[in-house]
């Protein structure tokens, strides 16, 4: 309606982007032009994957979801969800950047950003439908839980609006968040930006790995990114109705993220079915139900039995399980290491909290934890005891909530 619309305009009291006699307003985030004919997409593909290789050190996967993920970008409006590309790193010149620099030469209308406020995202998103570059997303996305709810509600094309009250009658009006994401940050992000993700997790190159540096002209790769529009706007009405195949290792989140990018691979063809197939098992088949609080608990029980012990100080324990490879305890908020208060928390949806307790005939009492107490939750939780077990899909979404409850406060 033209009240609405007119309430909309309206928003823009502090306007994200006013142009100047100076700026060329037809280049601004401006549509990407299709290429003049037909694309091959598995060559595409694999011209697509060549760049990221040159320009970076990839693990194993990377590149094929990586070039996948750029198509997704180019046909986003065929999917039904968005999955957020998320980079991650457990330190600094880890080319995390760097990768982001790469995407903004391949994806259309890239909008680079860092430490943005939720009105600046979904009125960016509304406005100019953009992919939407975020870097150093662990100093400021974690603590605003507003921002996340934002960036989270743009995974599921049907749900991927907010609503804000306009004007002076303060009309709800919807705001639309589906834009294609890719986040780049140290460490770890909350959980349920996470979940709606397919992350890359980066390395620091060795001296002896040789890498091209990435090109600073922004129409260094302009041919791949119109043969990239050419093929999806080619291609769009079968992306819609494409029901591909999903690697059974994947949980349900999973297989929303890579929908979209496996049905890409299979109407390009070739090897690339096979090859998504595999990035996505090797970068996704985690299993969704061992989050951080129950891969704690088979971490507390193997520390308990290697000591051999009744109790146990926190800090014991924290120094215990900062030495586990291959777990998040050494790296588990912003790359710093699990806290006795992070710790306490991840248990505190178990009913199981920190005691005073004398240990080795010290005088002094410390808090620490006691095997006994724990051992009820790890036959619930861990053995799967029919005795204490829930049953049902709602006890089973209980457990869950329960779960994610003491994830998200341990972040805090």
């Amino acid at each position: 309606m033209p009240q609405y619309q007119e309430l909309k305009r309206q928003l823009t009291d502090a306007p994200l982007y006013e142009p100047t006699a100076d700026d060329d307003e037809d280049t601004f985030l401006a549509a990407v032009k299709p290429w003049n004919g037909p694309v091959d997409g598995r060559v595409l593909l694999d011209e697509i994957v060549a760049v990221f290789n040159r320009h970076m050190d990839l693990p194993k996967g990377a590149t094929e979801a990586l070039a996948l993920w750029v198509m997704h970008s180019h046909a986003h409006d065929a999917a039904q969800h968005s999955p957020i590309l998320f980079i991650s790193s457990p330190t600094k010149r880890c080319g995390k950047t760097n990768l982001l620099s790469v995407l903004q030469l391949l994806v259309p209308k890239p909008l680079s950003a860092a430490n943005v406020t939720p009105a600046t995202v979904f009125r960016s998103i509304d406005l100019w439908k953009p992919t939407l570059l975020i870097d150093e997303a662990d100093t400021f996305i974690s603590e605003k839980s507003e921002l996340r709810g934002v960036l989270n509600s743009g995974h599921r094309r049907s749900q991927a609006h907010v609503l804000r009250c306009v004007g002076d009658n303060n009309i709800p009006t919807p705001f639309s968040t589906w834009c294609p994401k890719a986040f780049a940050a140290i460490g770890r992000l909350d959980p349920t930006l996470e979940d709606r993700s397919i992350i890359i997790e980066l390395r620091r190159k060795l001296k002896t790995v040789s890498v091209v540096r990435v090109p600073v002209r922004d129409d260094a790769y302009e041919e791949l990114r119109r043969k990239a529009a050419r093929w999806a706007e080619d291609h769009m009405t079968l992306l819609e109705e494409a029901d591909p195949k999903v690697p059974d290792a994947l949980s349900d989140r999973a297989r929303d993220n890579w929908t979209p990018l496996l049905a890409i691979a299979e109407i390009a063809g070739g090897d690339w079915p096979d090859r998504a197939a595999i990035s996505a098992r090797q970068l996704s088949s985690r299993d969704d139900d061992e989050g951080e609080a129950e891969m704690l608990l088979q971490d507390l029980r193997a520390i308990f039995a290697r000591k051999k012990a009744d109790s146990l100080w926190t800090d014991t324990i924290v120094e215990a399980l900062v030495e586990i490879e291959d777990r998040p305890w050494a790296e588990f908020r912003r790359g710093q290491p699990i806290t006795a208060h992070a710790l306490s928390r991840l248990l505190k949806p178990f009913n199981v909290f920190p005691r005073k307790i004398r240990l080795d005939g010290a005088q002094v009492k410390r808090s620490g934890y006691e095997r006994e107490r724990l051992e009820p939750v790890w036959r619930r939780y861990i053995d799967g005891d029919s005795t204490c077990k829930q049953t049902g899909r709602t006890g089973q979404r209980e457990q869950k909530q329960r779960l994610k409850v003491g994830r998200n406060q341990a972040r805090r």
